[in-house]
């Protein structure tokens, strides 16, 4: 998939053994058709849309598995003909309510689109996608099926605080005070990785009772990692030099 930016932890396993995270493997495109229609598999061409869902969001939400020359430049084409349609966000809200709960894939994809679109009403989806609450299936007592989305949406905030948007603040306040405590210590991560981790925002986590000793790894622990998953600690670019990564430090205790 296409310039993704999946946070400071995807790379360690989301330390789900420390906050326990939610488990969903699913990376697949399906889409189940409303009104309880079969389902069936979003178009890969992007020249059908599935019921429901519009031509440029069907195309866009395709061009995220495109790979080979050329994938990357159709991807930002599709992106940024959907960034100047009319209402690109509340396209996006619509399509993302109306997708089946099971329609994980999707609805992850919908959520990567919005964190592309630089906007207050951009914001304003992920906010109220990361502080949703955790979904897990009574049927077969499967993980948080939510997790990947909410998380995905609270990066997607961060990173427009970064970058300047003052409507992310507000929404950073209320969702490390509301969300669910697992989001909201990734997000505590994902600030102090930016440097952007404030002693106010930084005492709420304390106040939730959320640890947030965060610390950087040091070059013994990257080197380790390394060994393990060479692939998981290097640039894009193939260059070879770790990427620096923040995660919570372990209590004394453990």
């Amino acid at each position: 998939m296409k310039t993704f930016r999946v946070g400071a932890l995807v790379g360690v396993a989301c330390f789900a053994a420390i906050i326990g995270c939610g488990t969903d493997g699913e990376k697949s495109a399906t889409v189940e058709a409303l009104n309880g229609g079969p389902v069936a598999n979003a178009p890969h061409q992007g020249t059908e849309a599935s019921p429901g869902i519009p031509v440029k969001v069907a195309q866009l939400l395709s061009r995220m598995d495109g790979i080979g020359e050329g994938s990357q430049a159709r991807y930002d084409e599709a992106l940024n003909e959907f960034r100047a349609s009319p209402d690109p966000i509340g396209t996006l809200a619509n399509v993302y309510d109306q997708l089946p709960a099971n329609a994980l894939g999707a609805r992850w994809k919908v959520v990567h689109a919005a964190t592309q679109i630089d906007s207050a009403q951009s914001i304003e989806f992920l906010e109220r996608i990361a502080g949703g609450p955790k979904t897990v299936p009574t049927a077969d007592g499967g993980g948080d099926t939510s997790f990947r989305m909410r998380y995905t949406a609270s990066v997607g905030v961060v990173q427009q605080y970064a970058a300047g948007r003052s409507e992310a603040k507000t929404a950073i306040e209320r969702l490390l005070n509301d969300a669910d405590a697992s989001i909201a210590q990734l997000m505590g991560v994902e600030l102090f990785s930016m440097g952007k981790l404030s002693d106010a925002w930084r005492a709420i986590l304390t106040k939730r009772g959320i640890s947030n000793n965060f610390r950087q790894f040091t070059d013994a622990e990257l080197s380790a990692l390394r060994t393990i998953n060479p692939a998981e600690l290097r640039h894009r670019d193939g260059g070879g030099t770790p990427n620096v990564t923040n995660v919570p430090a372990l209590p004394e205790n453990e």
